[in-house]
């Protein structure tokens, strides 16, 4: 999957504390990745992908 990292132990999709993944920005959320397999975490995955994508497409000086 576009060179991402695999999570040894189950094979999803590594992703960091943003929900980046390996490979520069590339995010992924739900069931792609290790964490808790629930709706309610996905959706919360999402929305922290999405504030991350903004921030990387914001020029800095544009920022809040």
């Amino acid at each position: 999957m576009l060179g991402c990292r695999l999570d040894e132990e189950c094979g999803l999709v590594w992703v960091d504390d943003d929900q980046q993944t390996s490979v520069e920005g590339v995010y992924a959320a739900g069931d792609i990745t290790p964490h808790s397999q629930l709706a309610v975490v996905a959706a919360a995955e999402g929305a922290m992908a999405a504030i991350q994508v903004h921030k990387s497409l914001t020029p800095e000086e544009h920022r809040l």
